[in-house]
């Protein structure tokens, strides 16, 4: 099975009266699972875009202009990617009359994700980091490793196309070596090719032409309901540009005033499909039970580093429960174990007991004292998949018999705990770096 997921941030821009029409509808992830090359799709179109798939493998990334010219309006879009800094930006201007609308969508070197269109401009934090930690956690639980180890990274691959009323433009989070038109055409029939171009006929985006060079997109034809034929042609291309030409794209683009947004939903769709993922292989037989715990076992720290992206210090469990009083009860317990284990020790030295208190065998020892009681709590692990998966992430995670259970049980568990451990290692150096309330 080839699992590709892909969370596409998606603007979309309706026709019609500019001032009325060109308006942002919405910024949010669409989750699109595939599976493998069904039997529905002919022998040669799998292998056309097997071809088609290989030689966009083999670019580092890209800059394309595309173009679309209409009855008294023209569409005008720069896309850019560098493969290995993950940077990418995306710019769509649109002008009908002396009317203009530009929507923009580009990440930094920072990690931070930008969006500015009409009066938005918001900001998302930590994006790269969570993929990578994602990709790893996955590579290691639920696919077999790459040669080259590309194919199992995620990452933002900007794009556009035109639908029959509207456009889509914006980032696609899929794995790298994946073309964004992968998903759209393999079950679609090849209507034309010849020595350098194969076109696709699809129901949604019309006629797709890709290059046999590349693999890039360079015609799309759609027929709007009214009749009128929708055109987006590849002006100018640009084959491994690199990092500093991607970044130009988005030089001098204003980042003054964004609104930043949590990044938990919007990467909680993809951390739900990976790990029911895992589970399906499981279930299918493909991996056993035994060896996915053995697999957890083994990658504490990969789990950590995964919990670490997943934090959420607005969720509930982190904003409720009551930290202060619980430091504050450890400290009194802390303070009496220091006074017996350490000899000579004085209850009025307060530099003493905090040098104690934050030797680092101390703090293991109280952290995995308080996550091994807190897993006890019967309830507390549908609150922290919550907080990883989004409201409702443990019943969504679908288990169908005996291994399925046992897989998800395996999956919780050990994820439940990386969480609480990265929590309270978070919320322990917020209330113990302080010098009050230590008698």
């Amino acid at each position: 099975m080839r699992a590709l997921i892909s969370i596409a941030f998606r603007v979309r821009i309706l026709r019609g009266e500019l001032s009325r029409c060109f308006a942002v509808w919405a910024w949010f992830p669409i989750l699109s699972l595939s599976a493998a090359l069904g039997d529905e799709v002919k022998p040669k179109a799998v292998e056309v875009i097997e071809e088609l798939t290989r030689a966009y493998a083999k670019l580092d990334g890209f800059k394309a202009t595309y173009q679309s010219v209409g009855k008294g309006k023209t569409l005008d879009c720069t896309l850019g990617l560098d493969e290995n800094s993950r940077l990418a930006a995306s710019q769509v201007v649109v002008r009908k009359g002396d009317q203009k609308m530009v929507q923009r969508l580009w990440n930094t070197s920072h990690d931070q994700m930008f969006f500015a269109g009409g009066d938005d401009l918001i900001v998302f934090k930590g994006t790269n980091a969570e993929l990578k930690s994602l990709t790893d956690l996955m590579n290691l639980l639920a696919t077999e490793p790459d040669a080259d180890g590309k194919e199992g990274t995620y990452q933002s691959i900007p794009s556009i196309l035109l639908e029959k009323t509207v456009f889509a433009a914006g980032f696609g989070l899929q794995k790298r070596d994946q073309p964004s038109w992968a998903d759209i055409v393999e079950d679609a029939p090849i209507k034309d090719s010849d020595e350098k171009t194969v076109t696709f006929s699809t129901d949604k985006y019309g006629l797709l032409t890709i290059s046999r060079e590349n693999g890039m997109l360079i015609r799309q034809s759609v027929t709007a309901d009214d009749g009128e034929v929708r055109v987006l042609e590849l002006k100018e291309l640009q084959v491994n540009p690199g990092k500093d030409s991607v970044e130009r794209i988005s030089t001098g683009w204003s980042t003054i005033g964004a609104k930043e947004l949590p990044l938990v939903s919007r990467m909680a769709p993809l951390r739900l499909v990976s790990f029911q993922l895992i589970i399906d292989s499981v279930e299918n037989g493909q991996a056993e039970v035994r060896v996915l715990d053995d697999l957890l076992e083994s990658q504490y720290e990969s789990l950590r580093h995964f919990a670490r992206a997943c934090i959420d210090m607005e969720g509930p469990f982190a904003t409720k429960a009551n930290w202060p009083g619980l430091f504050d009860k450890v400290k009194t317990r802390l303070h009496l174990k220091w006074l017996q284990d350490v000899p000579g020790a004085d209850a009025a030295d307060k530099e003493g007991f905090l040098k104690y208190q934050q030797e680092p065998e101390i703090r293991l020892e109280v952290r995995n004292s308080l996550v091994a009681g807190m897993m006890e709590m019967e309830k507390l692990p549908e609150v922290i998949t919550d907080e990883i998966f989004g409201r409702g992430g443990w019943a969504s995670l679908k288990v169908g018999n005996d291994r399925g259970v046992a897989a998800k049980q395996s999956l919780v568990k050990a994820l439940t705990r990386a969480y609480l451990e990265e929590l309270v290692d978070q919320k322990m150096t917020k209330q113990w770096d302080q010098r009050d309330g230590l008698d």
